[in-house]
């Protein structure tokens, strides 16, 4: 089976071509599930067709179905789904031969829909319509998001997970920035851990194969669409996964992982107890290739704001003070350096991929001096590369020691690196009226807007119990937020990006 097409109609309804030749393919795709008959609405007499259209649903994922249609070698098949502009089809691998094989995604559960089949073949063509009803939602699914629009905006489709602030209940979403959603799949954590924030599904970023890559219960983690885990990387001594994990080109994935040390002071009769952070890089079959241990590359005496907070190992439940407290990473392809960010050392740390070695830190007391006027970030989180160069994250700002704990406030911030004269400038700035102490997530959208979010928003720090999250798209230049994801209260969102695809659809790249 060749596949000749997949892309949008200028009418706005979504569209999916194959031509079906002679040549065996796989039949390994077959997914159990419910099947449905297709009605014939279409023309008598149709040469191209071989049998009638099928549908097939998939328990663990009613938001996708596939489409089997039998027809006569050679023909094309264009498929839509014409009550549904949003839905997207595409042409599923593995089809044999004198088949044509379609899956559907983004659909809305427990739904009537169709799927039109146009088949054509010299010069003869034929419809066919398969009706069919979508499962029932997976628990906890919610089908649409309230947003609030004032202007021109990113239109286009964004990754979250979300839960209540207890994150028992998380989920993966992919949304589109009308709210709703076109994908969600349940991925609660299994343990009851603190603290709490590890355990969503951290770090959610979809790869080139358009499986679902995350840490959670200190495993790191890829899933596909359905739900399936094509990778997992389960803990082991001193590599407790959390928080992060990055696809490398190639294949590779490299993860955080808390690693427990006794590390003796100076002048003091025993060793402290510290947690502090590996870089674990895995290949695509799961195995570690490479680690890099914080405790070997960076100062035990830099102690900051958070060192007191403990984080207790998995196992012998001796808790160990919060040293580093990583919390992100990125990926830096022309310098081949992998950037961590450090929540409670205050830094961004560049580490050569291929040495090991510490490239820079940046943050107070690093390797770079701040132009005048600037100010630095504080227990930060989500660097990004930028295109020109220049790193945008989200500075949580609490845990800054030059202001009063009632004067912290959070902001998106992108900054400019000169590595040659150790310089840093502050190129950009949205400071908000209010502090969001842990998580948060900044990202650029195409238009060269930024999505911003505000993870966990508090009244004040002594009421942390009382927050809410929210999405903003953020015009730079001007400041003004065109578009807004609100959410109720007692919601937390911990990373947020644009996507121009949903799970299961491959990198066009």
């Amino acid at each position: 089976m060749a596949l000749l097409q997949a892309r949008w109609l200028a009418l706005g309804v979504t569209l999916a071509t194959v031509a079906c030749g002679g040549d065996e393919g796989s039949t390994g795709a077959g997914p159990g599930g419910r099947t449905d008959g297709g009605a014939d609405t279409g023309a008598e007499g149709g040469a191209p067709l071989a049998g009638e259209p099928i549908v097939v649903t998939h328990p663990t994922q009613p938001m996708v179905v596939d489409v089997r249609l039998p027809v006569v070698d050679g023909a094309a098949v264009v498929a839509t789904v014409p009550a549904d502009p949003g839905a997207r089809v595409a042409p599923l691998p593995g089809a044999p031969a004198g088949e044509a094989w379609f899956r559907v995604r983004g659909l809305e559960p427990a739904t009537d829909l169709a799927i039109e089949l146009v088949v054509s073949r010299a010069g003869e063509s034929t419809t066919r319509t398969a009706s069919f009803r979508t499962l029932d939602p997976l628990p906890g699914y919610v089908a649409s998001f309230p947003v609030a629009v004032t202007g021109a905006h990113h239109e286009g489709l964004i990754l979250f997970d979300y839960s209540s602030s207890r994150v028992d209940d998380s989920g993966l979403y992919v949304i589109e920035t009308n709210g709703k959603t076109r994908f969600y799949l349940p991925h609660a954590s299994s343990l009851s851990v603190t603290p709490p924030i590890p355990q969503v599904p951290a770090g959610l970023s979809m790869r080139e194969d358009g499986t679902i890559l995350f840490n959670q219960d200190y495993a790191l983690l890829a899933l596909d669409e359905l739900g399936a885990e094509i990778l997992r990387v389960d803990a082991a001594e001193n590599r407790w996964f959390h928080h992060e994990s990055v696809a490398l080109p190639g294949g590779d994935q490299i993860a955080l992982a808390h690693e427990f040390r006794e590390v003796q002071y100076p002048g003091e009769p025993t060793p402290r107890y510290l947690t502090g952070d590996r870089v674990v890089r895995v290949d695509a079959g799961g195995a570690v290739v490479w680690e890099w241990s914080s405790f070997d590359h960076l100062p035990t005496d830099r102690i900051r704001s958070g060192y007191e907070t403990t984080i207790a190992h998995p196992v012998t439940a001796r808790a160990g003070h919060d040293w580093t407290h990583g919390n992100a990473m990125a990926y830096d392809p022309g310098a081949d350096a992998i950037v961590v960010s450090f929540r409670h050392l205050d830094w961004l740390t560049a580490i050569d991929a291929a040495t090991g070695a510490v490239r820079w830190n940046l943050g107070e007391g690093g390797d770079f001096a701040l132009a005048p006027g600037d100010s630095w970030f504080f227990h930060q989180h989500s660097p990004e590369l930028q295109p020109d160069g220049s790193w945008l994250l989200y500075d949580n700002g609490n845990g800054n020691p030059g202001v009063p704990p009632t004067s912290w406030r959070s902001r998106a911030v992108r900054l400019e690196l000169d590595e040659a004269a150790n310089r840093a400038d502050v190129v950009w700035e949205l400071v908000s009226p209010f502090v969001s102490p842990v998580a948060g997530d900044a990202n650029r959208l195409p238009s060269g807007h930024y999505l911003v979010t505000d993870s966990y928003v508090v009244t004040s720090l002594q009421s942390l119990g009382d927050a809410s999250a929210a999405v903003r798209e953020v015009d730079p230049a001007t400041g003004d937020e065109p578009w807004r994801l609100v959410l109720p209260k007692n919601r937390f969102i911990y990373r947020c990006s644009p996507v121009d695809r949903l799970p299961g659809e491959p990198s066009p790249g």
